[in-house]
């Protein structure tokens, strides 16, 4: 790691979100040291978060429907390149993990994302999900992926993603502490606030919204045009992060007149 000047114990504490170019060349430069394709599927199971709020809200999360949306809120916080997001159906909910937006997928690093959920679930008891759906082609040997990933397995798929059944999402997770998990739901929210969020859905509307609000075109289908999306979509996503377009509004509307009284401006 040192070569690639990543500290040893960067990935302890709430300390910065690892890099895009960074998981990229450790994972990559993993697999060309090992010859082993599926590197990122064994990363995932000897990977260490540390002592992180993320690792710690995550499993104390009451059921697996309530850890899957903290893992979409808060894993920017300790991996940067992804942004998930939830994809809900009538029978399934689809747990996609996407990077963000101008990065390009390598199946090393997606394999990683993909297994890091999987075998953190697995820790704290959680069954294995209806299947996992990845974009590449089926791999010359399974058993890493059967290992890890489990049995059901959709390859040359459209997304990267971890699908779960209706009953599988009200699967109650052992040894979660509500008590803990409030407090460390404050400390993440506090750490989602002071951490600039440009990679996020959240973040980019804020940065449009700021350009906007005075005199521009703001409501949500302008701000969703913007994103080359629907508003539709763009209320999901919002929604998976915690939030929604009226929310942001209002805080920036606020933030900007608490801005005006301190510098002695009309509101």
């Amino acid at each position: 790691m040192e070569t690639l000047g990543v500290e040893p114990s960067a990935d302890s504490g709430d300390s910065e979100p690892v890099p895009y170019e960074t998981a990229l060349a450790l994972l990559e430069r993993g697999a060309d040291l090992t010859s082993e394709p599926a590197f990122g599927l064994l990363a995932a199971e000897r990977y260490q978060i540390g002592a992180n709020v993320f690792e710690y809200a995550i499993p104390n999360s009451a059921n697996v429907a309530q850890m899957l949306e903290r893992i979409c809120r808060y894993c920017q916080l300790v991996f940067e390149p992804m942004v998930p997001h939830l994809e809900h159906g009538p029978d399934e909910t689809r747990l996609v993990m996407q990077l963000r937006e101008g990065l390009v997928g390598k199946r090393v690093l997606d394999e990683f994302c993909l297994a890091m959920p999987l075998v953190a679930g697995r820790k704290r008891g959680s069954e294995l999900p209806a299947r996992v759906e990845l974009a590449y082609p089926p791999p010359a040997h399974m058993a890493h992926h059967h290992r890890v990933l489990g049995r059901t397995l959709q390859f040359d798929a459209p997304q990267n993603a971890i699908v779960f059944s209706r009953r599988m999402l009200s699967q109650r997770l052992p040894g979660s502490d509500p008590k803990l998990l409030q407090v460390l739901e404050r400390h993440a929210e506090q750490l989602l606030q002071e951490r600039p969020l440009v990679n996020s859905v959240c973040g980019r509307v804020q940065a449009i919204l700021s350009q906007e609000l005075d005199g521009g075109q703001f409501g949500i289908e302008d701000v969703a045009s913007k994103l080359r999306m629907s508003g539709r979509t763009l209320r999901r996503r919002l929604k998976d992060e915690g939030t929604t377009h009226s929310e942001l509004l209002d805080r920036l509307r606020a933030d900007l007149a608490k801005r005006y009284l301190k510098d002695g401006l009309s509101v």
